[in-house]
């Protein structure tokens, strides 16, 4: 996993690659809402690209983890499958209840049956490559989710030159990262992490609970502000300090209020 962090500015310039160099079909009917499905890493990846360019999107974008489908999904739906492997089981059975709806589908994944039938149905389909642990694949999944979102309309390009930008700053940045990472690593040691963000850096905060749970093989949980301070904030009351640490992602972009709070 160590390896496979240093190698993320190196995974967001071949995900760019691979989302330009995919040919991809204009949809069939008119788009009114976007469906991502997915679980884990597949599905965090449709949670962040969504709030990354939230200030565009003009149509409902929903995240989906489970079996079965809202049932507004119909044909003027885009239901985005996301499975690294491809064989994930609540995503394929997602699949079949878009095929039934006659949504607009398209596809992101490594293979498995998830590729086979994108491409027994000629859907539109990004597929990633397979050198990497599922869990370190979070570059490869917003990247593509976002060229689908260009591809159908939902935003401009942009975000091109942005995870350019992003990879020409973390490469620099890389020796003072890593020594951050470290120093937050020590901290969070032996403790059980509570994670907060503004609700707009929910998925941010949610994929990092999620690689502590994964790779630490320890409980962590996370909430976003303004909601917590309605209720779990409370909860903090009795807390034994001994026991917890509260990680918190801030950005010069929060809400004043959430800042003050």
């Amino acid at each position: 996993m160590r390896r496979l962090v240093k190698e993320f500015t190196s995974q967001l310039t071949e995900a760019l690659e691979i989302g330009k160099n995919t040919n991809l079909k204009a949809p069939k009917n008119t788009i009114n809402n976007i469906v991502i499905t997915g679980l884990g890493g597949s599905g965090i990846g449709g949670k962040i690209a969504t709030q990354l360019v939230a200030d565009q999107l003009k149509v409902p974008a929903v995240i989906n983890n489970d079996y079965s489908l809202p049932k507004f999904v119909n044909e003027n739906s885009l239901v985005i499958v996301s499975s690294f492997s491809g064989n994930t089981e609540e995503t394929l059975e997602a699949l079949q209840s878009a095929q039934e709806a006659n949504a607009e589908i398209a596809c992101i994944t490594a293979g498995g049956k998830l590729a086979q039938i994108a491409n027994d149905n000629n859907y539109n389909l990004l597929v990633l490559p397979t050198a990497f642990s599922p869990r370190a694949m979070l570059t490869y999944s917003v990247i593509q989710q976002l060229f689908l979102f260009h591809h159908y309309g939902f935003i401009n390009n942009e975000f091109i030159n942005d995870t350019r930008e992003t990879v020409k700053l973390l490469d620099a940045e890389v020796n003072d990262i890593m020594a951050v990472a470290k120093q937050t690593a020590n901290a969070l040691f032996e403790k059980t992490t509570v994670a907060y963000s503004e609700a707009s850096m929910e998925g941010v905060i949610t994929r990092f609970r999620q690689q502590i749970n994964e790779n630490s093989k320890s409980l962590a949980w996370e909430h976003v502000f303004p909601e917590m301070n309605h209720n779990e904030i409370c909860g903090l009351t009795n807390m034994d300090r001994s026991r917890y640490i509260v990680f918190i992602i801030k950005d010069t972009k929060d809400h004043p209020r959430v800042k003050k709070r």
